[in-house]
């Protein structure tokens, strides 16, 4: 179960959201802005959606979230990438439906998100990217490898 707060800043729909999803689990996920373009998520022309995620000031957690190709157990940035923890997710209807991710060349791994640590989070969808409102999930672990233990999700987005 997740509780969400939103605080929309008046202005351009671009300018930075100043929105939070806190959870159960004490972790917020915020994205960087309240829109983005289609090409924006497009691995081959963006940057991707960008969000801050800020571990719990409680325990660690832990996600498959990290760059294989990175043997590090604590990496930033964090990727929303194939076969993560970390999915987008476009609204239909009255429930969210997955996108289909990029994958990393050399895959994903489980890292640690650190007590109190902020980390940058990046994601991109396989095109063709359809317009909508979206949201990006996450998927934590109270211990390593263990089970998933809480969900996170982002405040909606718009893609245009």
């Amino acid at each position: 179960m997740t509780i969400a707060l939103a605080i929309v800043a008046c202005g351009s729909t671009t300018e930075a959201l100043q929105t939070a999803e806190f959870s159960p689990a004490g972790l917020t996920l915020s994205i960087d802005k309240s829109a983005y373009s289609r090409a924006d998520l497009d691995p081959g022309s963006g940057n991707g959606v960008r969000a801050t995620l800020v571990g719990s000031t409680e325990q660690p957690y832990y996600s498959r979230l990290g760059d294989a190709f990175n043997g590090a157990l604590d990496q930033n940035p964090l990727f929303v990438a194939e076969g993560s923890d970390g999915s987008l997710e476009r609204q239909s209807g009255g429930s969210w439906v997955k996108v289909v991710g990029v994958p990393l060349v050399e895959g994903v791994r489980e890292v640690v998100i650190s007590t109190s640590k902020s980390y940058s989070l990046i994601a991109h969808a396989s095109p063709p990217i359809q317009a909508g409102t979206y949201r990006i999930s996450l998927k934590l672990r109270g211990t390593a490898g263990g089970p998933v233990s809480a969900t996170i999700t982002s405040p909606p987005f718009e893609v245009r």
